[in-house]
């Protein structure tokens, strides 16, 4: 997700593809472009992230929650063929195959601020993004309050894919 001139970014094409992800660039726009698209970007995974937390969360504590339901076992059937497959939800099946209950991680989950950011340039651009929005007030609350499951399946996903810091659950600290 590059933005600037046109001419410089085909001067610096190797550079950027060396470093990117395979398939994974795009000259988006003008200076600026490619920033503001990694902010909606950022926007759309926290949104993203809250959707399979708390999913995740009413499995586990819902109706059937005296069953104990495997989430290993839906997280691999739901990638394998449901609509809702996605990396995340992979990386959702790595975190349940080592720990379902979660007990030794805290339900706080920090932000880098491109949530906010995309709150608040949807805000000038009078576009809602209530569900955006809500990922990232679920965030300020599991700061307030330690959060839930739901936030902890969100905090595990995050250092999974990017190798965020986890805070244990009791006694401070981070799980790397």
């Amino acid at each position: 997700m590059v933005g600037g001139d046109e001419v410089a970014y085909r001067k610096a094409h190797k550079v950027f593809a060396a470093i990117a992800a395979p398939g994974a660039l795009a000259h988006v726009g003008t200076g600026g472009a490619g920033h503001y698209v990694k902010m909606v970007h950022n926007g759309i995974e926290y949104a993203l992230l809250e959707a399979y937390g708390e999913g995740f969360h009413l499995l586990k504590d819902g109706f059937f929650k005296d069953e104990s339901l495997d989430l290993e076992e839906i997280s691999r059937i739901w990638n394998s063929s449901a609509v809702i497959r996605s990396w995340l939800l992979e990386l959702a099946h790595n975190v349940f195959v080592h720990d379902q209950e979660l007990h030794h991680v805290s339900g706080e989950i920090a932000e880098g601020g491109t949530g906010r950011w995309t709150v608040e340039e949807a805000a000038d651009a009078d576009v809602p993004v209530p569900v955006i929005k809500a990922s990232l007030e679920m965030r300020e609350w599991s700061r307030v309050t330690g959060g839930n499951y739901g936030t902890k399946v969100v905090a595990m996903l995050r250092q999974q894919f990017g190798g965020h810091a986890v805070k244990k659950a009791k006694g401070g600290g981070e799980d790397n």
